[in-house]
């Protein structure tokens, strides 16, 4: 009785532990199973944007590059993004996580340089103006301006019109530069072109196996765990990810 006590007792964290990834996974993005390393793998995609505004002479390195949220939803992403970012000091960038709506009533007339994550899905983003496509007109058109230089990092789901959403951002002078699944993340290169995270080595599962544990998971179950969030990830094929910037050709 009391070996099959402990049996169902370990099954029981174990099956909370799956419950738990596929619930973050579909409600917002911000943790899904594989966080901290999901935060890491945005972190990178954003190095690569930042370097290109680099590179081209739009932005100087250490110049302070916005991390901002667009709504309440995107803003714990924003940060965690940008604590990623803080860690990697072989840059010489500056990073600043802020919530968008409060940095522009605090800093009107400051020109904006960075990335605005904005979630279309989320029913705070869409409430203020009725549709997820009013939502991203404006974003679109804050980007889009001539004082400010950045990205849009949006998250979408299936039911929004793809080909609404490239001409909404053409429409405000931007471009869509890239279109993501969430697993292709994973193969996000340096400047090298080496591949920055690799979810088979024993650093990545480490760090999702100790965010297990820290919530409570029985460390038992949090191996099995690790292995069912990185399959659910690599499967996975929503939300996309859609980066936009200004059409410079």
């Amino acid at each position: 009785m009391r070996r099959l006590f402990w049996i169902l007792l370990t099954s029981s964290f174990f099956a909370l532990g799956v419950l738990q990834a596929e619930m973050t996974s579909n409600s917002k993005q911000t943790l899904p199973g594989i966080s901290p390393v999901y935060e890491e793998m945005l972190a990178n995609e954003v190095v690569l944007l930042w370097r290109g505004l680099v590179k081209e002479g739009t932005l100087k390195p250490e110049a302070p590059f916005l991390i901002a949220g667009w709504g309440q939803d995107d803003e714990p992403l924003a940060l965690k993004v940008a604590e990623s970012l803080e860690q990697k000091h072989d840059l010489q960038g500056h990073w600043e996580a802020v919530s968008f709506q409060d940095w522009k009533e605090t800093r009107e007339n400051t020109p904006f340089q960075g990335v605005i994550f904005i979630n279309l899905d989320s029913n705070k983003a869409t409430s203020k103006k009725g549709s997820f496509l009013e939502v991203l007109k404006e974003a679109a058109a804050f980007i889009g301006s001539s004082e400010n230089e950045g990205f849009l990092v949006m998250f979408i789901r299936g039911y929004m019109n793809h080909a609404w959403l490239e001409s909404t951002v053409e429409e405000a002078g931007l471009k869509l530069k890239a279109v993501l699944k969430p697993y292709e993340l994973e193969f996000v290169e340096d400047e090298l072109g080496r591949q920055t995270v690799d979810l088979d080595f024993p650093k990545w599962r480490n760090m999702i196996y100790e965010r297990f544990v820290r919530e409570g998971m029985n460390p038992v179950a949090a191996h099995p765990q690790t292995d069912e969030a990185i399959e659910y990830f690599r499967k996975s094929q929503e939300p996309k990810i859609l980066i936009a910037g200004k059409d410079k050709t």
